[in-house]
Parts: structure tokens; C-alpha cells; sequence
């Protein structure tokens, strides 16, 4: 393990995002170190999904500046938080696949628009929330411009659609004309039919005194063995065969006439949603970066929460390749400690360490008996590196000093037996050699 040389930034780097920005982590590393378990640790403490999939995501870098921008994003929220709390992520959820189907043709649906509106409205409170930052809150200030302006673009969406996903019968003029004639036109028909029902001659026929639908049409259940007794239109029949629906002939002129009116309904709403659907498409950058943005910020709030849970802090990240921590202690252990406390159990408590090597020396062995924690320790101590240059805070006591590494390479198994395969010890020294061709002053 060492610290990484200084390189320049590739290309298009988001200094922001926690995307990968440099040369991957050895994977088997990543792997024997469970660091997957601790991105979904991460996940489990974000407010929404734009956060918890970016958590899942996350990847040790090599950039010391970039990884120092990563922890003073998450220092400044911290403070903030002691005076405003934490940012609020309610309504807000990751539509950039709904916001990509509303370029022509017509993909989406009201409640796809309403999901992109409760999002821009929420997007707009944590906006609120970043306003008039001092100037010591510069990552948190630079995150704050990516958060688009949408109030006018979600006041048209609340317009149309109302709060349960449906156009609103005052979508348009035209939308409420519509509406109101298709509740006449059913309470006519209505009227016409329950007339029917009053007729002894007419009730004697039905399979039951009630009139029901049929493909949005108005229909009376006449037994079968009355066919043809009742003038209408038989539209179809009861699966055991004993009941067919027949629209009365008083129904359907009036029946025809809903049926126009829903054409007309449909041709308007679906004008009305092709509009905003238009106009989300022409925001959809600004609003794909502002969720971009609410991604990374909500990222640092699961930093923030996790560093509650777990009694962390973001340690000073140095050029040198030093490692200096006191009480480091392993954060799956600790949530498995908590875990089986909840279950009644009582586990053996997690046992911190301390440890140190760079400055004066640069190699450091552990010995002692079996079961004695040395793989633990050595685990600990590489887990907490990959989180440190993910930009995690990390279980320590203050005053932890961590160097950059270019690599991390482990190699983990048993003490060798009569019982072990020739294949499986010819893995552990092909690793090991591997290891070794690695190795250098930055590795």
C-alpha cells in the first residue's frame, strides 16, 4: 500500500460526481475487502433513489484533490446541518428515464408528468435550502448553481394534473366543455335506464334489478332464456352463459354520444400532455444535470448519516504514503454487532485498533496466534482506505492521517494444509506473485 502519484485529471472529470475518475481499484481487493456491503450500508442512509443508486456506485480514486473536494463537501454539510438540519429530498425521485421519453412520440403518461413535477417542486425546496450560503461553503455553493429554476415549468404541470396523477377537468376550456357533457349525457342515460328498471314487465327479465357496464356502455343483464324479449344491442355474456348484456334502444343514441365525447376527452388530454411532455423535452438537460446534482448532494447526506451511525469523520488526507489511525474500528462489524444486540443477543464488542506505518518505516508485520485478529486487523485497515478515498468518512478517532494509494492488494486465505488443493495454493502464489510485480513505492 502507498500513496498515489500526482497526475493530471483526465478529461471531462466531474470533480463533483463520485463516478470513477481514475485508474479502478484492483477488483479481487475490492471483493475480499466486502466493500460492496459497505456501498449498500451507504445506500441504506439516502433519502431517495437518485442517492442510493449513486451509493451504489461509488469506487476508491487516486486523485488526492479530488477525494479532499468529496470530504469538504461532506465537513460543510455537517455544519450546515447544525443550523438548517438536513437538506429535504421529499417528492424527489429519479425520473431521467421519464424526462428521455418525452422527445417525440408521446411516451409518457399524467403520472409520469406528475412524478416530474413533484420532482422539480422538490428539487426547488432544496434549492431554498442552499440559499445564501457563506463563502466557506464553496463545494457546497458550487452544488448549489447546478440546481436548476423549474417553478414555472412545474405550476403548468400542477395545472393540468392533479395531485393524484389525473388531468384536471379545468386542464383547458375545451377539456372541461367535454367533461361536463359526458356527466350529463351519463346522467341521462342514467335516467332513461333506471326508468326501465321500474317496469315490472322489464324486471321480470333480468338476471339481477341493476344495470351494469360493458366496454364503458350502459347495459341491462338479461337472462338468457329472454332473448330477444328486451330491444337492444346484445353486447356479450356472462362466462356460465346464463346472463347476456344488452344495451337497451333508449341507450343508445346516448350511449353513441358518450362514446364521441370520449374520443374528444382523449384527443385534448392527449394534446394537453404532448405539451408538457414538449416542454420537459426542451429542459430535459438542465433538468437531467439539476438531477445530477441532487444525486451527489444526497450521496453526502448518506456520508453525513452514516458518519452519525458509525461515529465517523472524514481523516486528513496526506501527499505522503502514511497511514496513521487510532481506534479504527471495522464498520461491518460494528452494524453486525448492532444487528445481533437488536436480535438479543450479545455479541463480543468490536475491538478498535490502532495502527500505523509510513514516516519512519515502511513495512509492518503482524504476528501472533491463530484466531488472534490479525486478518481482521489487516482487513479493517484496507477497508478503511477504499472508503477513505471514496470519500467516506471513516471510524477513527480524530487526528487519523491517511496517504492516497494508487493500489490496494491483498491476499487472504488459511494457513496451508495437507487438506487444501494444489489448485487453490497455486492461486494464492500466482496472486502473490502478481503482488509483488506490482509493488513499488505508490502501490
Amino acid at each position: 500500500m502507498a500513496g498515489n502519484a500526482r497526475r493530471a485529471p483526465p478529461e471531462h472529470c466531474d470533480a463533483l460526481s463520485n463516478e470513477r475518475q481514475s485508474e479502478p481499484m484492483d477488483a479481487h481487493t475490492l471483493e475480499c475487502l466486502d466493500f460492496a456491503r459497505v456501498r449498500e450500508l451507504l445506500a441504506d442512509h439516502a433519502s431517495c433513489a437518485l442517492g442510493r443508486a449513486l451509493a451504489m456506485r461509488i469506487e476508491p480514486v487516486g486523485r488526492i484533490e479530488l477525494i479532499r473536494r468529496w470530504h469538504a463537501q461532506v465537513r460543510e454539510l455537517q455544519r450546515l446541518a447544525e443550523d438548517r438540519g438536513l437538506p429535504p429530498f421529499g417528492g424527489i425521485r429519479d425520473v431521467r428515464e421519464t424526462v428521455e421519453r418525452c422527445a417525440p412520440p408521446l411516451q409518457v403518461t399524467a403520472e409520469d408528468l406528475a412524478a416530474v413535477r413533484e420532482t422539480l417542486t422538490g428539487a426547488a425546496a432544496v434549492s431554498r435550502y442552499l440559499r445564501d450560503l457563506p463563502d466557506d461553503f464553496s463545494e457546497l455553493r458550487r452544488l448549489s448553481e447546478r440546481i436548476g429554476d423549474f417553478t414555472t415549468l412545474a405550476e403548468r404541470i400542477r395545472g393540468v394534473i392533479d395531485e393524484r396523477g389525473q388531468v384536471r377537468d379545468d386542464a383547458s376550456p375545451k377539456l372541461a366543455r367535454v367533461r361536463s357533457e359526458i356527466a350529463q349525457a351519463r346522467r341521462s342515460i342514467r335516467e332513461s335506464v333506471e326508468r326501465l328498471l321500474h317496469r315490472p314487465d322489464v324486471r321480470r327479465l333480468l338476471q339481477f334489478p341493476n344495470y351494469t357496464y360493458v366496454n364503458d356502455r350502459i347495459v341491462l343483464p338479461l337472462r338468457t332464456e329472454c332473448r330477444g324479449r328486451l330491444p337492444g344491442i346484445i353486447h356479450s355474456g356472462s362466462g356460465s352463459g346464463a346472463t347476456l348484456f344488452v344495451e337497451p334502444s333508449e341507450a343508445v343514441e346516448l350511449n353513441n354520444r358518450i362514446a364521441d365525447l370520449r374520443s374528444q376527452e382523449t384527443e385534448e388530454i392527449t394534446r394537453l400532455l404532448w405539451a408538457l411532455a414538449h416542454e420537459v423535452y426542451v429542459n430535459a438537460k438542465p433538468i437531467v444535470a439539476t438531477l445530477d446534482a441532487l444525486a451527489v448532494l444526497d450521496l453526502d447526506v448518506a456520508k453525513v448519516r452514516f458518519a452519525q451511525a458509525f461515529d465517523a469523520r472524514c481523516p486528513e488526507m496526506c501527499e505522503e504514503a502514511v497511514l496513521s489511525v487510532r481506534a479504527a474500528r471495522h464498520p461491518l462489524l460494528v452494524d453486525l454487532h448492532r444487528r445481533r444486540a437488536r436480535e438479543g443477543e450479545t455479541p463480543e464488542p468490536v475491538v478498535p485498533i490502532d495502527f500505523r506505518i509510513g514516516d519512519d518505516f515502511d513495512l509492518l508485520i503482524i504476528t501472533g496466534p491463530n484466531t488472534g485478529g490479525k486478518t481482521i486487523a489487516l482487513k479493517t485497515i484496507g477497508l478503511l482506505i477504499l472508503m477513505a478515498q471514496s470519500g467516506l468518512p471513516v471510524p477513527v478517532d480524530e487526528g487519523a492521517r491517511f496517504g492516497v494509494f494508487k493500489r490496494v492488494l491483498i491476499d487472504i486465505g488459511d494457513e496451508q494444509s495437507m487438506q487444501q488443493s494444489l489448485s487453490t495454493f497455486s492461486a494464492h502464489l500466482t496472486r502473490q506473485l502478481d503482488m509483488l510485480q506490482k509493488a513499488g513505492p505508490r502501490n
